[in-house]
């Protein structure tokens, strides 16, 4: 328990810090005295540059951190984020003033960059389950710690951000030490060749609908932030949604199980469905109706984003895993290039929308792009789903003939609703139908190899056999429909 709490709150402080520098909480028009155009444009776009190639930095190292590296990484992250902080206090004028709060921006970027990595490791020696839960955790806890924060501080809140900076490296160092249970450097050291390779291209398709979002969410935020009188009012209001939907998702977990969470359901393509209508239809209205909705859509594109930045750290661990490959080099590609859209999705709206390059249709203009990027982005991805099936059946058409006959998983379903097995238990049977042992079984499903064990022995009891074998002549007993057809 004394870990649990130091994972969720070591998160939610670095998440915090995030919050502050990311997402406008240090108040930067005060501490710059530049307004909204310039703010994107020397603090935002360079921040985000930083990052994405702090994030990208990792892919030159091809086994995962050590303790020693990880713990080196958060100090480092430390003195780049407080200097960058310094840096903002210098007193310049006129250009130079843009070109220090650019240096600013720089350091708390590759400073945010190397937290973010190394929070990335250490979620990665976690459960799948354990790290939706944290990350679950950690949003509640910082969102909650900025409510207070501000309520205590109001317009103050910068003075309070070199202790969350330490505090926030202190508790990295503190769930550093901690033993990793699941540590696979073994692994990781044997991997095949091209491992990372292939890991990236099973996450092209998540990544092009993540990028889509990152696109329309900076492009949106820029755009709202001009029909907002105190920009602080989005985080605020954020905050206390975050809190609501990240407490219902773990209420609904809790109820339901964790074989029917609905992490284990959603995936990012979901997600994007789901996204897809939402940000077209606030983008339309706000086109229409004007200023009057800045403050709602700014704060939904954010909570929104919010969540897909959950989806971007458990997926880029769960690929890892199935690839044997350390989730920093992973998550390093994913975020890295998500951040890039960011950034440049952030400079159109700087360069475009600021100046109002096409008059009074400028938002409309706006709007009509985002919903072309959208839309192109999913139809992309459809496309290549189709292609991809259809490359499989051209190239080996026999082999995909006998994957219909054969039927293992249809077998399994009908022996799983016959029995009244759980979803897990059915994933588990499957995976003995074709013959995986414990450990594999325990990889592939990211549950301990007990679980197994448990989901095994009830699975063995409800179909009221005693040994694999039966297992295998009870599936041959199923009779499927197409087998009748024939």
């Amino acid at each position: 328990m004394r870990h649990r709490i130091i994972m969720y709150f070591g998160l939610a402080l670095a998440l915090l810090v995030g919050l502050f520098t990311l997402w406008g909480g240090l108040s930067l028009g005060g501490l710059t005295r530049l307004g909204i155009p310039e703010i994107l444009k020397y603090w935002s776009i360079p921040l985000l540059i930083a990052l994405g190639l702090t994030l990208f930095s990792v892919l030159a190292k091809r086994k995962p951190p050590t303790k020693r590296c990880s713990s080196a990484a958060a100090v480092a992250a430390g003195v780049f984020v407080l200097g960058g902080y310094a840096v903002l206090f210098i007193e310049t004028t006129g250009v130079l003033r843009l070109a220090t709060v650019s240096a600013s921006a720089i350091l708390v970027g590759v400073g945010y960059g190397l937290l973010s990595l190394v929070w990335q490791h250490r979620l990665s020696s976690l459960a799948f389950d354990d790290v939706v839960k944290t990350l679950l955790f950690s949003l509640v806890i910082q969102s909650a710690g900025y409510l207070l924060l501000c309520a205590l501080l109001q317009d103050c809140t910068w003075v309070v951000f070199p202790f969350l900076v330490a505090l926030a490296v202190a508790f990295c160092l503190i769930a550093l030490r901690h033993p990793e249970p699941n540590e696979d450097r073994r692994t990781h050291s044997k991997r095949r060749k091209g491992a990372l390779k292939s890991a990236v291209a099973e996450l092209s398709d998540p990544l092009l609908c993540v990028c889509a979002i990152a696109f329309a969410v900076a492009l949106t935020r820029a755009i709202t932030l001009d029909g907002i009188e105190r920009t602080d009012a989005i985080n605020l209001i954020a905050s206390g949604c975050i809190i609501v939907v990240a407490l219902a998702l773990y209420g609904i977990w809790f109820v339901l199980g964790d074989d029917r969470a609905p992490f284990k359901k959603l995936s990012i393509l979901g997600l994007y469905r789901a996204f897809f209508p939402i940000i077209v239809t606030a983008l339309l209205a706000l086109s229409i109706v004007g200023n009057s909705l800045a403050l709602s859509v700014a704060t939904l594109v954010y909570v929104l984003f919010t969540f897909v930045s959950v989806f971007i750290m458990s997926t880029s661990i769960s690929v890892a895993r199935a690839h044997s490959v350390p989730a920093t080099s992973v998550y390093g590609a994913f975020a890295g290039a998500t951040y890039f859209v960011f950034a440049a999705a952030t400079a159109l709206g700087a360069w475009v929308y600021y100046p109002r390059n096409f008059g009074a249709a400028t938002l409309s203009v706006i709007v009509l792009f985002v919903f072309y990027i959208l839309a192109m982005s999913y139809a992309a991805i459809q496309a290549r789903k189709k292609r991809r099936g259809e490359d499989a059946t051209t190239r080996n058409p026999v082999e995909a003939k006998a994957t219909v006959v054969d039927g293992v998983s249809e077998r399994c379903a009908v022996l799983s609703q016959q029995h009244g097995l759980t979803a897990r238990e059915n994933d588990t049977l499957l995976l003995l139908a074709k013959g995986r042992d414990v450990p594999s079984i325990a990889k592939q499903l990211f549950i301990s190899e007990n679980t197994v064990r448990s989901h095994s022995k009830s699975i063995y009891k409800k179909l009221d056999i005693h040994s694999k074998q039966e297992l295998l002549d009870l599936l041959e007993t199923i009779e499927l429909a197409y087998e009748n057809d024939r």
